[in-house]
């Protein structure tokens, strides 16, 4: 009998008004509360992959980059050591530049700590907290690692950004390769804008691609015309479309991906892979327009296929 009358009193039919505001309260709180920390958990899967060191060992890179002619294999191998392409290889050799190839292979190489804070309501950035590269930090940055090999209309690609779990990730185009200054539409609620390339460095993930079999001309006059058209443009996502005007107008919104995919359409080059109706960081770096100039953080082994180095 008394286990009957206590079924009964908790049963939420046999409660007043009162009781069952309060039963829907504790099952909303309940479930709140259960989706507050399954976003939690999903937001930490994400951070366990923010970074990627090599498994295979470091080699001496000295007697290789010695030799008066470099074969494929020598540059596979110089791209799994320091994450340099051929030609970034190649620009750096010819400029005298080849500390920075042992510096490249030094930072990928290295151990970091990595900070995760937020960049807006729902998403966050990670950037290192420290490195090998902390005393020789310019201006309080932290450094994973440099950038030593750019040119105008190069592209920025990091999965640095995530939205909880999902790395929807970044990008931005090179404007002045000698001032080391990018265009991006950086966050909801801020205009695109010039930033630095400072700040790719910190980073703990990232690829610089380029358009392939295209003259520095042509890449420099993309990278102009995205300055003329998509500076200090409102920030918009699911809003923005894929149209292009075929006059040279800006679009009334842009982010970070749109940005980047708008300046190159202009010019007849649709680096959107999927040709989905919102292009992502993702969809760019897997398009087959474009090549790797640089990549930091990622496994260069799981792109070859993608982006083969002959």
């Amino acid at each position: 009998m008394f286990s009957i009358s206590i079924l009964y009193f908790h049963s939420p039919l046999s409660m007043s008004k009162q009781k069952k505001y309060r039963y829907r309260l504790f099952l909303l709180s309940l479930l709140a509360f259960g989706l507050i920390m399954l976003l939690q958990v999903w937001k930490l899967s994400a951070e366990a992959d923010a970074h990627w060191t090599p498994e295979y060992p470091k080699q001496n890179l000295a007697s290789l980059l010695n030799k008066e002619h470099l074969s494929d294999d020598d540059y596979a191998l110089l791209f799994a050591q320091t994450g340099l392409s051929a030609s970034a290889i190649d620009t750096l050799l010819t400029t005298e530049r080849i500390k920075k190839i042992f510096l490249a292979q030094d930072a990928l190489f290295a151990e970091i700590s990595i900070s995760c804070k937020p960049n807006s309501i729902i998403s966050w950035e990670e950037h290192a907290s420290r490195s090998i590269l902390m005393s020789n930090k310019k201006d309080n940055i932290i450094r994973c690692a440099t950038i030593p090999v750019l040119e105008d209309g190069d592209i920025l690609i990091t999965p640095s950004s995530h939205t909880y779990g999902w790395r929807n990730g970044h990008a931005a185009i090179i404007i002045d390769a000698a001032s080391r200054t990018t265009l991006e539409s950086v966050v909801l609620g801020q205009n695109s804008c010039l930033q630095s390339v400072d700040k790719w460095e910190t980073y703990p993930a990232f690829l610089v691609l380029r358009l392939k079999n295209t003259s520095p001309k042509i890449r420099s006059a993309i990278a102009n015309n995205a300055m003329d058209l998509l500076c200090d443009v409102p920030y918009g996502l699911v809003s923005v479309t894929k149209q292009v005007s075929s006059s040279k107008h800006a679009p009334a919104y842009t982010h970070c991906s749109h940005l980047v995919w708008y300046a190159y359409k202009q010019a007849g080059y649709d680096l959107d892979s999927d040709g989905g109706l919102i292009v992502t960081p993702n969809d760019i770096a897997k398009s087959s327009l474009l090549e790797i100039v640089q990549i930091y953080g990622i496994n260069p082994h799981s792109l070859l296929s993608q982006y083969p180095l002959s």
